[in-house]
């Protein structure tokens, strides 16, 4: 095959990954948002059918929520939690961009630093492995959980 070129599987995800954007401003992950045709997000590839309603696109750290083919919820697995790790799923390698920024979502390494970025919470559970910070937004609802030491492990998105 001369003059051809041949992705890798590593190139691949590079070039997804540079497509990954999670916009909490208007709620959309690759401009899907929440009740939106999946097929929307057919740009990741085959996802794998982790549990009902649930579509694991591990090597991009995504898991979507589903109902008849509708996305339901997305999380963003940023620092993939030890189950996570061992099912395959990768940290996230895309953008968060909110109020208008787009950042890294692994450089919030601490409470603090969520908090001076997203401000505060409308609630805060504490979990055996850390916290979960709910923040209300009309239609939505999404959610930064944070581990222990207070990484920002997971950013969720869920239609009410």
């Amino acid at each position: 095959m001369v003059g051809t070129k041949r992705r890798t599987v590593s190139a691949a995800r590079q070039e997804a990954a540079a497509q990954l954007v999670l916009d909490l401003d208007p709620f959309r992950l690759c401009g899907v948002g929440c009740g939106e045709p999946l097929a929307g997000l057919a740009f990741l590839g085959p996802g794998c059918i982790a549990r009902a309603g649930e579509v694991e696109y591990p090597a991009h750290g995504l898991t979507i929520e589903v109902s008849g083919g509708r996305v339901r919820a997305f999380h963003a697995h940023v620092r993939p939690m030890a189950a996570e790790v061992a099912a395959g799923i990768h940290p996230f390698a895309g953008l968060v961009r909110y109020r208008g920024a787009a950042f890294v979502p692994a450089a919030i390494t601490s409470e603090t630093a969520a908090a001076a970025r997203f401000g505060e919470p409308d609630s805060v559970e504490t979990l055996s492995d850390g916290w979960a910070l709910t923040f209300d937004a009309g239609p939505v609802e999404w959610e930064l959980l944070l581990s222990a030491d207070g990484r920002l492990a997971t950013v969720g998105v869920y239609a009410r």
